[in-house]
C-alpha cells in the first residue's frame, strides 16, 4: 500500500448501514465508497497530488497511481530474487548493527558479491565455454598447521590447555580488514567450488576455482539486495533488525551458516546509535545572564524631538558666527 506523507495509508471502509439501492460515489483508485460528493472530490484531488511514496523502493513525490505502479514493479523484481540466497541474506542482515538501512544492505552485499553459496546456480568457465552449474560444496583454503598444545604451555606441566570450539571466531578476528572495516575471513579467491553441471551430456561434478565462477548477470544486484532487505527488516531500538515473523520462518536463531559457507562468520563493523538529546540550559548561565542584565544599567533613550531641536540650534549658531566673521572683512 502506498504511503501518504511517508505514513501508512488506510482506506476508509464502506458505511455499515449502506443500502443496496443507495446512490454513492466510488473512487476507482483506492476502491473507496463515499456518500458525500465533497469528500469524494477531496479524495480524488489527494490521489492526484504528488504527496505519495512507494513503500518498497522509498521513491517519493508520486501520485497514488504512480506509487501503486512502483510497488508492482518492485514485487516483480523480488520474484526474481534467488531462492538459495534468501535465508543467508536474512541471516547476514541479522548480524549487522547499523542504524541506517543503506549501511545494512552495503554490509551484506560486500560479503556476498564475491562469495558463491551452496545451492546457488552459477556460471562456470570450463575450457572455452560457460556451463550453468549448481554449487554442491565450498572448499575452504588449507589452513596452516597449528602448533602442538605443548608449545602453548612453555614447558610448564601445571598449565592445562583447553581446545575450545572458537577457532572460527579466532580466524575471523585475525583476518584482514576490508575497506569498510569488516572482517570477512580468508580471501574469497582462495576458495574452491565443487559444482555439478545442469546441462549437457556430461553432468559429472567437478572442481572449479573462484576466478572461473560467477553469478549470472543481473541475478543478484545491489538494488535487488536492498529491496529484499527492506522488505524483511524494520527499525527497532535504533537499529535495523529482521522482522520477527521472518526470524521464525527461516529459523535464524538455530541456523548453522556453515551449511552455506564454510568460512568463519563475518564480523561487520558497527555504527553508533544517534539519539537526540534535549538541549539543557545550565542554571549558572541563566543566573549569570540574569545578574548581568540586572547589574548593567539601562541607557535612557533621548527623545527624538529634543535631539532634532538641538541640531537646529547648533546649526543656527554656526551660521550666525560665520556672518559676524564676514562683516569686518566687508568693511
Amino acid at each position: 500500500m502506498p504511503l501518504l506523507h511517508r505514513k501508512p495509508f488506510v482506506p476508509r471502509k464502506p458505511p455499515p448501514d449502506l443500502k443496496i439501492d443507495e446512490q454513492i460515489f466510488f473512487c476507482r483508485l483506492t476502491n473507496e465508497v463515499f456518500r458525500d460528493y465533497d469528500e469524494f472530490f477531496e479524495r480524488t484531488m489527494l490521489c492526484n497530488s504528488l504527496v505519495w511514496s512507494c513503500s518498497l523502493t522509498g521513491r517519493s513525490g508520486l501520485t497514488y497511481q504512480e506509487a501503486v505502479d512502483s510497488e508492482d514493479r518492485a514485487r516483480k523484481v523480488l520474484e526474481t530474487f534467488p531462492v538459495p540466497l534468501q535465508v543467508p541474506v536474512l541471516y547476514l542482515a541479522a548480524l549487522t548493527r547499523r542504524p541506517r538501512l543503506s549501511d545494512v544492505c552495503d554490509d551484506v552485499y560486500a560479503f556476498l558479491k564475491d562469495r558463491m553459496l551452496v545451492g546457488e546456480t552459477v556460471e562456470v568457465q570450463r575450457g572455452t565455454s560457460r556451463v550453468s552449474c549448481t554449487v554442491l560444496r565450498v572448499i575452504p583454503p588449507a589452513s596452516p598447521p597449528k602448533p602442538p598444545p605443548a608449545a602453548a604451555t612453555n614447558g610448564d606441566p601445571d598449565v592445562i590447555v583447553i581446545n575450545g570450539d572458537d577457532s572460527d571466531q579466532e580466524e575471523a578476528a585475525n583476518s584482514p580488514v576490508s575497506p569498510g572495516g569488516h572482517k570477512f575471513g580468508p580471501n574469497p579467491d582462495s576458495f574452491q567450488y565443487w559444482v555439478q553441471p545442469l546441462e549437457g551430456a556430461n553432468k559429472e561434478p567437478f572442481m572449479a576455482k573462484a576466478d572461473n565462477i560467477c553469478r549470472k548477470k543481473g541475478l543478484y544486484t545491489r538494488d535487488k539486495n536492498k529491496l529484499f532487505i527492506k522488505m524483511h527488516c524494520v527499525p527497532g531500538s535504533g537499529l535495523w533488525v529482521v522482522k520477527t515473523e521472518d526470524v521464525v520462518r527461516a529459523n535464524l536463531r538455530t541456523l548453522n551458516f556453515s551449511r552455506y559457507w564454510p568460512g568463519p562468520l563475518p564480523q561487520f563493523s558497527s555504527s553508533p546509535i544517534k539519539t537526540k538529546e534535549p538541549k539543557k540550559r545550565s542554571l549558572s548561565s541563566e543566573g549569570g545572564s540574569a545578574s548581568s542584565s540586572q547589574d548593567s544599567p539601562k541607557k535612557k533613550k533621548k527623545p527624538e524631538g529634543a535631539s532634532a531641536e538641538k541640531k537646529k540650534k547648533e546649526k543656527k549658531e554656526k551660521k550666525e558666527k560665520k556672518e559676524k566673521e564676514a562683516k569686518p572683512m566687508m568693511e
